[in-house]
């Protein structure tokens, strides 16, 4: 086989592999039990949504929008998926993400006082991503707890975030640390 054909021989099974895992975790999200194949999985899905439709009018447009056939678990997978996960996410987070090696090595340096300045703006900016990115992951689930599952225990993604990115790690929380997700990132917000 020739290099470019072997290379989209690659594509394809990465494809493949990324339509697989985003009906596990749709299923997962949908708290779906998982299945022996995917086209059960896909049965219970739509089962799944087609039982909560009369009470949830996301659902009921989705499936009304989506119709049956070949495709409806496919697309349905994928506008749930896209939902859960928005492709734009993190789009706009500045370019200063480190490695999660070179963030171990200034955590150990922070808490044995061996930290640069230089080291220090690097750890409080990498921080502040994480933290950003962990509440925005919070929301986007609060926000489908609440339109999709049509479960109202919301949980604060400030106080979640603030204790695993910050107190956990006894570094202390920078002021206006939840203006500054929104400041820097307004696009991706």
């Amino acid at each position: 086989m020739s290099n470019p054909n072997k290379i989209l021989l690659n594509r394809l099974k990465l494809s493949i592999n990324k339509t697989k895992n985003d009906l596990e975790l749709v299923a997962k999200m949908l708290g779906i039990p998982e299945e022996d194949t995917e086209a059960k999985t896909c049965k219970s899905i739509i089962k799944y949504l087609k039982s909560i439709k009369k009470d949830n009018p996301y659902v009921q447009y989705l499936l009304k929008e989506i119709p049956s056939g070949k495709l409806q678990c496919a697309t349905l997978v994928s506008a749930l998926k896209d939902l859960i996960k928005p492709v734009r996410q993190l789009s706009n987070l500045p370019s200063t993400r480190i490695s999660d090696e070179l963030y171990e090595q200034l955590l150990k340096k922070y808490n044995n006082d061996t930290i640069t300045l230089k080291e220090q703006n690097i750890l409080d900016e990498a921080l502040n991503i994480k933290y950003c990115y962990c509440a925005k992951n919070i929301y986007i689930r609060n926000i489908w707890n609440q339109t999709i599952m049509n479960n109202n225990n919301e949980v604060n993604p400030y106080a979640v975030c603030i204790n695993s990115i910050y107190k956990n790690r006894d570094i202390p929380v920078p002021d206006n640390l939840v203006a500054s997700c929104k400041s820097k990132y307004s696009k991706s917000y």
